[in-house]
């Protein structure tokens, strides 16, 4: 073995002065020759492990600084693909001269569409109640005037004549029975004063058109407004998709690698999107129609809800099985603030992505407090956080908040949010903020728990007003 080590350590390469393996050498010199190039390899492995630990460390500065670059270009793209769209908007809503009307269209120009509005009984709210029934032996007297063009079923007729409805001007049955009547000689055959009909030729005529009819919550629903507001977003924005050319953008660009995701192209980066574009002439429309569409006060149920939530501000994290340290967090102080300002906002998109941004923000602090609790008490499975316990604490935060007119809030999101958006992560927090809402209005006491002798009777069951 000693030879062995011997002709390792000290072989070389024989040279043309060299031609004779060294000499032989004890076993104390043995030793400190391994000892040196023991340390020598020693020296040289901790020396790559540096080196190692320093390029692990410029990559991930490398890759903080991209993703930085990253959300700054998608920043500055959104900002651009935005004021595009605001310019488009601002030529759809009302064409320069020479546009409408002098044979001259461009790309961004609507067709010309008719609003024809409910018979004037429907929008006056004297309709024939339609649970009554007629007298026995009668016969429903069909309904003068044009109404009858309309409807294609007799049982949806009394719907149809409550409906709001918007239809391009080929279609429209007014002026087909105005060119039958100008064809006959017939002057004001389409003279029908028992609906409104309103043609308009750009979309501030269409808003105005809008704007004429009774929009209370009731009404709202009635007249099927939702419905047509987002038949009116969905041609805007096909006819701006259209002039931007986003779709040939998409089809241009090559599908990446999901695995590269996080690292887009810049050109992938820099492009248009059909859902930013969406929200944009969302906005601009509802923002348009806010003070039609929302009340500008409280309702009786908004004061009745808020009423109900400040009636449970003593309510603590051990009442609905929470740890303390989950719902005390700075990002939870901010959905407060957050979930504090929804009423103020104009159009449900704004304020669908505000609960979901409040949600989100919650629950992922919440999340990693939970992971982090559960890393230091790993034989412990009660730090686990998840569904279950995302809800009590949203229940927890808009307690904490108590936005006002929160029934008017819900309601107005919920009536003109689309079915894909209730797949979404903002329909899911539009949800868990309705089964907060539902909590408040139901709340018992056997529902909470870790209650102290006596708390509930002290908070609820006396007549002292809250703080």
């Amino acid at each position: 073995k000693i030879q062995l080590l011997q002709e390792a350590l000290l072989w070389q390469e024989p040279s043309s002065s060299e031609s004779a393996a060294p000499e032989t050498v004890t076993e104390q010199e043995l030793f400190n020759l391994l000892q040196e190039s023991l340390q020598k390899e020693r020296t040289a492995v901790t020396l790559l492990g540096r080196q190692l630990r320093q390029r692990r460390q410029l990559v991930r500065v490398t890759a903080q600084q991209c993703r930085e670059v990253t959300a700054c270009l998608r920043r500055c793209a959104k900002a651009a693909w935005s004021l595009r769209f605001n310019s488009c908007l601002q030529t759809v809503w009302e064409p320069g001269p020479g546009g409408h009307g002098r044979g001259q269209r461009t790309e961004l120009t609507l067709p010309e569409l008719c609003v024809l509005g409910p018979e004037r009984e429907a929008s006056a709210g004297s309709l024939v109640n339609p649970e009554r029934s007629p007298r026995p032996g009668s016969r429903r007297r069909k309904r003068d005037g044009l109404f009858g063009i309309f409807s294609q079923d007799p049982d949806t007729e009394l719907e149809v004549a409550q409906a709001l409805r918007m239809v391009k001007t080929n279609f429209c049955p007014y002026h087909r029975i105005a060119a039958v009547g100008a064809s006959m000689g017939v002057e004001g055959l389409a003279n029908d004063a028992s609906r409104s009909h309103c043609p308009t030729r750009n979309l501030r005529e269409i808003i105005g058109a809008l704007r004429l009819f009774r929009s209370d919550r009731d009404n709202q629903e009635r007249l099927g407004l939702a419905k047509v507001i987002q038949e009116l977003v969905t041609m805007v924005s096909e006819i701006i998709s259209n002039h931007c050319k986003l779709s040939k953008q998409h089809q241009a660009i090559p599908v990446q690698d999901p695995e590269d995701e996080e690292w887009a192209r810049p050109q992938l980066l820099l492009q248009g999107s059909e859902q930013h574009l969406t929200q944009s002439v969302s906005r601009f429309v509802f923002h348009q129609l806010h003070h039609r569409l929302f009340p500008t006060e409280p309702t009786a149920e908004d004061n009745r809800i808020h009423l109900q939530i400040q009636r449970l501000w003593w309510l603590r994290p051990r009442h609905l099985d929470l740890q303390k340290a989950l719902a005390e967090t700075e990002q939870a102080s901010e959905a407060v603030k957050l979930l504090q300002r929804l009423h103020s906002l104009r159009s449900p998109n704004e304020m669908l992505e505000v609960m979901a941004q409040a949600f989100r923000i919650t629950t992922q602090a919440a999340c990693l407090k939970s992971q982090l609790a559960e890393g230091i008490c790993k034989t412990s499975q009660d730090n686990a956080f998840g569904a279950d316990e995302a809800l009590p604490l949203f229940i927890l935060i808009i307690i904490r908040a108590n936005p006002r007119m929160l029934d008017s809030v819900l309601s107005y999101a919920e009536r003109f949010t689309t079915s894909d958006q209730r797949r979404t992560e903002q329909g899911y927090a539009l949800a868990q903020a309705q089964s907060a809402v539902e909590f408040s209005k139901r709340c018992r006491k056997e529902q909470l728990s870790n209650l102290k002798p006596g708390e509930w009777e002290s908070h609820i069951e006396s007549d002292d007003p809250p703080p």
